[in-house]
């Protein structure tokens, strides 16, 4: 052998007996494979249960809502949560600190309607497209959140979705001089092409119908287009010269209105039952720049329209409905019992409600309407009565009028202290609104939230009637004899509790979300700025750098 055949065959013999898959030579048991990807996942899981830093808020004046008033407090929050509260809370080593001395700590406040904040286009379809997610609407870089969080707002419910409120009037024109004038709802239109009174081309005529006048004039229902003629329940006539000139008067309107009225059955039947189409809402905190945790809640109230409880026919058709709730409820009770006893055969009961009636009927959520004169409050505080369930009450304009009958019941309220309803002529004593319901309210042991004028922020030179006027209407319920105590709980606590989340939110407590502000002075002063938002424990807005309202020292104001 030559030595360099002989330096050739060495060098293969070292190269198999060290690589790692060709070592037979030394050891023909293969080594386990590596189990460094499920220590990883181990320690990854270790790391998201170890508590996460400590913020300490100390040195302000904690307004609790529920427990008094801790001067010169401290306030502990690790994940998200409310840690520890008190005077003699030692502040842990490494703690991140802010100093809140001089300062007023409150929970932060809580919205029973937002309209457009933290959520996009998608919401009005209950997440748009093919999605039925609340979630997929979502948006936290809305810039719309930083106006409420410099305004005091850290959580609210958001209209998602929900059923028309329209009605259409369709007055008798030169085509049909005999019949009556017939008013529709839009559950009505579907009620009777469900039903076979319309057929498939006279329902798409009407709703062809509505939709061509309201081109320009009106709003658009989320679901079917219909003109609505403005907001909450309009009515829309063809000869309504609010709408229509003079010469669609004379001519195509009076055509049309022939045309429609001969389309629907004479005498027109009523529909059976429909089933109730209530709002649907999400409760949303408002978690800047993070998804996480900004999802609360979904439907924490079954929402009805005003319309949709007034007349006969609809009070008959939402008793007819909760009993049918009732029965299912009976039905499926006595399916789960036969289950278990181990029967055969069984056929599951049918849902014939829709998921919120049923939690309605099962009082896990109140029902929430509008109802603003004296009758419109007793006849719905009547209904809840006979039919045993929750009840809210939106508006109420004159509960000033019914307040011992609302202590009675133990009915929460919603209102807007400045809101402004005329008295009917010669009942000024027992009719529109009053500057003093906020402090009869109280005296009554009515708990009422408060909301703005309006829904949602606006920046076109309407400052004082948009959400971010809020705490302002706060102050306006104190103005209306009602104290600083209770205004802010109207804020805070009583809002939680009327969303279902007053274990989570509205106020300052061990446990609770840590949902916080950090004033300049007193909550309900309306100089008072807010200097810090945190929402679940994390900063979400600071005035001196978000800019969203002036900044200056208040001491020169």
């Amino acid at each position: 052998m030559r030595p360099t055949d002989f330096i050739r065959a060495l060098a293969f013999l070292c190269l198999v007996s060290t690589a790692p898959g060709l070592a037979f030579a030394q050891d023909e048991t293969p080594e386990p494979s590596s189990s460094k990807p499920a220590e990883d996942a181990k320690d990854a899981e270790q790391e998201k249960e170890k508590p996460g830093p400590i913020l300490a808020i100390v040195g302000g004046d904690i307004e609790t809502v529920t427990r008094g008033t801790i001067r010169r407090g401290t306030i502990l929050v690790q994940d998200g949560k409310i840690l520890a509260v008190g005077q003699s809370v030692d502040v842990p080593e490494g703690a991140e600190v802010i100093d809140a001395g001089g300062r007023v700590i409150t929970p932060g406040f809580v919205a029973v309607d937002m309209d457009g904040v933290g959520v996009g286009p998608a919401a009005s379809g209950r997440g748009g497209g093919d999605s039925n997610k609340v979630a997929d609407a979502l948006d936290p870089f809305d810039r719309n959140m930083k106006f409420c969080l410099g305004s005091g707002i850290t959580a609210g419910a958001v209209q998602v979705g929900g059923s028309s409120r329209s009605r259409f009037f369709f007055e008798p024109g030169p085509g049909s001089p005999d019949r009556a004038p017939v008013e529709l709802t839009i559950d009505d239109l579907i009620g009777l092409h469900a039903e076979g009174e319309l057929d498939d081309a006279t329902f798409h005529h009407l709703i062809s119908h509505a939709r061509g006048h309201g081109d320009g004039h009106g709003h658009a229902d989320p679901a079917l287009g219909l003109f609505a003629g403005g907001e909450g329940p309009g009515m829309v006539s063809p000869f309504d010269g609010r709408f229509f000139s003079d010469q669609d008067r004379a001519g195509t309107c009076a055509h049309c209105s022939a045309t429609v009225m001969e389309t629907l059955p004479e005498p027109l039947a009523p529909p059976s039952p429909a089933r109730p189409r209530p709002d649907s809402y999400a409760v949303l905190r408002l978690t800047y720049g993070d998804l996480d945790g900004m999802l609360a809640a979904e439907d924490p109230f079954y929402s009805l329209s005003p319309s949709a409880l007034t007349g006969p026919f609809n009070v008959f058709s939402w008793r007819e409905n909760i009993k049918k709730a009732r029965a299912y409820l009976e039905e499926l009770e006595e399916y789960e019992a036969d289950k278990k006893a181990g029967k055969k055969d069984l056929k599951e009961p049918r849902n014939p409600v829709d998921d919120g009636l049923i939690k309605l009927v099962k009082k896990e959520i109140p029902l929430r309407v509008r109802a603003d004169s004296a009758e419109e409050i007793r006849d719905m505080l009547a209904l809840a009565r006979e039919l045993d369930y929750d009840l809210v009450l939106d508006g109420a304009a004159e509960s000033w009028v019914v307040a011992e009958d609302l202590g009675k019941a133990g009915v929460p309220v919603i209102i807007t202290p400045r809101d402004r309803r005329g008295p009917d002529p010669g009942r000024e004593d027992t009719t529109g609104t009053s500057i003093e319901t906020p402090g009869i309210l109280q005296k009554a042991a009515i708990p009422f939230a408060i909301t703005p004028l309006g829904s949602s922020v606006s920046l076109n030179g309407l400052a004082g009637r948009d959400l971010t006027s809020l705490p302002l209407e706060a102050a306006f319920a104190i103005r209306g004899g009602a104290d600083e105590a209770t205004a802010l709980a109207a804020l805070t606590i009583v809002p939680a509790r009327i969303l279902g989340l007053d274990d989570r939110i509205g106020s300052i407590e061990q446990g609770k979300d840590a949902d916080l502000l950090i004033l300049d002075g007193a909550p309900l002063d309306y100089r008072t700025y807010v200097e810090t938002a945190i929402v679940g424990g994390k900063v979400r807005y600071r005035r001196a750098e978000d800019r969203v309202f002036p900044v200056f020292d208040r001491d020169a104001r």
